[in-house]
C-alpha cells in the first residue's frame, strides 16, 4: 500500500503575484514610496500582466492588497473567537495569533490596511475602502463578542480596532512582537470595566 502524499503547493497566478509584492512594499514603502517598477520586479511579471488584470494601475492594485489584508484579517479572528468558550479565552487565542503572525510573517508587520491605504498618501477613495474594511472587522468582532457575552459588544468592538492599531504601531516601533499580546489585557480590562458597569437608570421625561 502506497503511503498518501500531500499534493505540491499550488502555483501563484498572476493577480496573486502582484498582490503578494505589492502589499510587501506597501507597508515597507508606502503606497507613495513605492513604484511600479518595482513592483513588477517583485513579481516577475511583465507590465501588460499589472495592466490586464488591475485596469486602473497602481490604484486598483493598492485597492485590492487592502481587500485581501482585509480578509486575511476576518480569517485569523474567526479561528482565534469561532470555537472560544468565554470572553477572556477569545481575546487570548486571537492576541497569540495576533502575536505569531508579526513575528514570523512581514506581510503583517503593519495593518495590511492603513499601511495601504492611509499612510501613503492616496486619492480620496482609499479612505473610504479603509472604513469600509474597519467596520467589516468591528462587525466582527462585535458578532463574536455578543455570543460570548459582552454587555456592549459594539462599543468593545470599536475599542478592539482601537487597540489592535496601536499594538501595531508600538510593535513596529520596538521592533517587538510581544507588543501584540498586549492587547488581550487591555481588551480583558476593558470588558470587565463595561460588563460590570451598572446600567445609567431610565430618566423619565417631564410632562
Amino acid at each position: 500500500m502506497s503511503e498518501t502524499q500531500d499534493p505540491p503547493p499550488r502555483s501563484l497566478t498572476t493577480p496573486e503575484k502582484l498582490i503578494a509584492a505589492a502589499s510587501q512594499l506597501f507597508r515597507v514603502r508606502g503606497y507613495a514610496g513605492t513604484g511600479i517598477a518595482e513592483i513588477l520586479k517583485a513579481a516577475g511579471v511583465p507590465k501588460g500582466s499589472l495592466y490586464h488584470h488591475f485596469p486602473g494601475g497602481k490604484e486598483d492594485l493598492a485597492l485590492a492588497c487592502a481587500d485581501v489584508g482585509g480578509k486575511v484579517m476576518l480569517r485569523m479572528l474567526d479561528r482565534a473567537m469561532a470555537d472560544a468558550e468565554t470572553l477572556e479565552e477569545a481575546l487570548d487565542v486571537f492576541a497569540a495569533g495576533m502575536e505569531r503572525a508579526f513575528a514570523r510573517h512581514g506581510d503583517w508587520r503593519g495593518c495590511p490596511v492603513t499601511s495601504t491605504l492611509i499612510d501613503g498618501g492616496g486619492p480620496p477613495k482609499f479612505a473610504e475602502r479603509a472604513r469600509s474594511i474597519f467596520a467589516d472587522w468591528e462587525a466582527a468582532f462585535a458578532d463574536h463578542y455578543a455570543r460570548l457575552g459582552a454587555s456592549d459588544p459594539a462599543a468593545l468592538a470599536r475599542a478592539s480596532l482601537t487597540v489592535v492599531q496601536g499594538a501595531w504601531a508600538q510593535a513596529r516601533a520596538h521592533d517587538d512582537a510581544a507588543r501584540m499580546r498586549d492587547v488581550a489585557p487591555i481588551l480583558k480590562a476593558l470588558a470587565r470595566n463595561e460588563m460590570g458597569r451598572p446600567k445609567a437608570p431610565r430618566i423619565r421625561s417631564l410632562p
